[in-house]
């Protein structure tokens, strides 16, 4: 018997707003170049950017997840504790800094060493 298995991602879960579709799209851009395969939910939840970056890193087989809301975006690996995720940016960030957090996703499942953003330095 056949069982249809679901394809190893890296999550990214959001909740919608005005500025979560921009947001989206330069995170996957991220991830794209590093060649990594990724699912984007709209999640409905109550929980901070943390929580839901966390959330999404749990759900992946790949054990990195990534959560968008209108104020933050963040990034997180599963075995970190909930409130202490590997970057945590404002939603006002340039497009650059939200797409190293793209970038850092593909990066930390190939594990290759993370980038920082230039405006960060």
């Amino acid at each position: 018997m056949y069982v249809e298995q679901e394809r190893p991602t890296v999550k990214i879960f959001s909740r919608e707003g005005p500025r979560s579709a921009a947001l989206l799209r330069q995170i996957v851009y991220g991830i794209e170049e590093e060649g990594i395969p990724y699912e984007s939910v709209a999640y409905p939840s109550e929980e901070d950017v943390c929580g839901l970056a966390w959330d999404a890193a749990r759900a992946s087989q790949m054990e990195v997840g990534v959560g968008v809301d209108d104020e933050f975006v963040a990034l997180h690996y599963a075995k970190l504790e909930k409130a202490r995720p590997l970057f945590k940016i404002s939603a006002r960030s340039g497009d650059e800094e939200v797409r190293v957090i793209g970038t850092n996703a593909g990066r930390l499942v190939k594990k290759l060493p993370l980038k920082i953003a230039e405006s960060t330095r």
